[in-house]
């Protein structure tokens, strides 16, 4: 798989304005006060978004390749995905006993 050729709509931001690279869509946070997120530096993705930005093409193909039934559309082993679909509450730190 290559990126800049099986996810041509999605690209890692740099950190400076999300608007500068692309992101055209305006949307809102009314939790933390009014903010124009387009406008925001890409650094408030943090580890939570991995810095990238992505068509619904883009994103719907990734999950395909990552949970399709048919083991040769993979991007991983069963093995790995048996593992990532195993689910346990967390037991350190700030969220434990909740996540």
């Amino acid at each position: 798989m290559d990126m800049k050729t099986d996810f041509k709509d999605s690209i890692f931001l740099p950190e400076t304005s999300m608007a500068t690279h692309g992101l055209t869509v305006g949307g809102r946070s009314l939790v933390y006060g009014e903010a124009e997120l387009f406008a925001q530096d890409a650094s408030i993705l943090g580890w939570t978004c991995g810095y990238l930005i992505a068509s619904a093409r883009d994103v719907a193909k990734f999950y395909w390749n990552l949970l399709s039934p048919h083991s040769s559309d993979r991007i991983v082993s069963e093995e790995s995905l048996k593992i990532m679909q195993e689910f346990n509450t967390i037991d350190k730190g700030w969220a434990m006993g909740y996540i």
